[in-house]
């Protein structure tokens, strides 16, 4: 997979988290790709903290893979309760063309 560069470790669809492999000296292109390209909670929880008025504009200049990660965090907290900013939903929806308020409805 890595060296066809699959879309399974570059995209990425799921993150290696063995530190002892990424340390391998054969998987640092990976572990740089991670480190600049792969987001974190922190980078997610960065953006959701960012002021109402200024979060249309953060939201259209994310990465897509920051983008992605933080549609599926938001969609996970509204269904376990723990965001509920309607503000911000309604300018997710906007942005991402998503539907998150109909997960508020149910």
């Amino acid at each position: 997979m890595k060296q066809r560069r699959s879309p399974y470790l570059y995209s990425p669809l799921f993150v290696i988290e063995d530190d002892e492999l990424l340390e391998n000296p054969r998987w640092t292109d990976i572990q740089t790709f991670y480190d600049e390209k792969v987001y974190t909670m922190d980078d997610i929880e960065a953006t959701l903290n960012i002021p109402v008025g200024q979060f249309e504009n953060a939201l259209k200049q994310l990465p897509k893979g920051l983008a992605k990660s933080l549609q599926v965090e938001v969609a996970k907290r509204i269904e376990d309760g723990t965001f509920d900013s309607l503000k911000k939903i309604k300018i997710i929806d906007e942005v991402y063309n998503t539907d998150f308020r109909s997960i508020l409805a149910q």
